[in-house]
């Protein structure tokens, strides 16, 4: 069966999607670590995985790929135009109904970001997007409308970090509900979980909204306990979108 691959390259892992319906809801995924696209051996990774469809008579046609890593951009390219596969880099040029004309370089925002967006505009009006991978960006999307971003250390980079410079290990992160920490694990939480959580409602008082807030990521679960709508996959399940619509077109 033919279909379309969708990619998204992210700092820790790499994600692939693809589905055999038109339904969003039967994309069928795969992780890796990106770790493992930076090695010589990258093409032998990918070999298995292509293996792996066509294991099951799966044959790809097009492939989307969202990328925040650009030093293997050429290596994945150069791979699949090898085996005779057509790729396509999205880039914000590939969304003019999104409105970026709040930012000052629009080519900048990631690509990342760009495909959650797309998800985001396809579903509701206005929300505000919690990414939490190996950085944590939060952003409001209105109307269409990218307003802006706020990007910060990632919560499992973050403590890599802490457990790297300093004699605190082993930390376990949860959400506290009081302002001061009453020892390592607390205050870290505090400063870590809390403060994305503080952000969030600092932009619902300052923007005047009580929109839905959009949470993905490796580190999605540490805000698990509010009530956010939490969607695994949003970029793989953007580029679906752009693919669908691309096709109406």
């Amino acid at each position: 069966m033919l279909t379309n691959l969708y990619i998204n390259i992210g700092n820790t892992n790499t994600l692939f999607g693809f589905s055999l319906t038109n339904n969003i809801n039967e994309l069928k995924t795969h992780k890796i670590s990106t770790e493992q696209l930076k090695n010589s051996d990258y093409s032998e990774v990918l070999d298995q995985y292509i293996k792996s469809l066509t294991d099951e008579l799966i044959e790809i046609n097009k492939i989307y790929i969202s990328s925040v890593v650009p030093s293997i951009n050429d290596s994945i390219e150069q791979y699949f135009s090898s085996i005779g596969k057509e790729i396509h880099f999205i880039s914000y040029q590939d969304f003019p109904h999104i409105d970026l004309s709040n930012l000052y370089n629009p080519y900048q925002l990631g690509a990342d970001l760009l495909a959650q967006t797309n998800y985001v505009n396809s579903f509701v009006e206005e929300a505000i997007v919690v990414s939490a991978g190996t950085v944590c960006a939060i952003y409001h999307i209105k109307n269409s409308k990218f307003s802006g971003c706020i990007i910060l250390d990632g919560i499992s980079q973050s403590m890599k970090n802490i457990a790297r410079n300093t004699n605190i290990q082993n930390i376990e992160l949860s959400h506290v509900e009081q302002l001061l920490g009453f020892n390592s694990n607390e205050a870290i939480s505090i400063g870590l979980i809390n403060n994305v959580e503080n952000i969030v409602k600092k932009l619902q008082k300052e923007l005047n909204t009580d929109c839905p807030i959009i949470c993905s990521g490796g580190d999605s679960h540490y805000f698990s306990t509010n009530k956010w709508w939490f969607i695994d996959n949003l970029e793989i399940i953007g580029l679906f979108i752009l693919d669908q619509n691309q096709n109406k077109e």
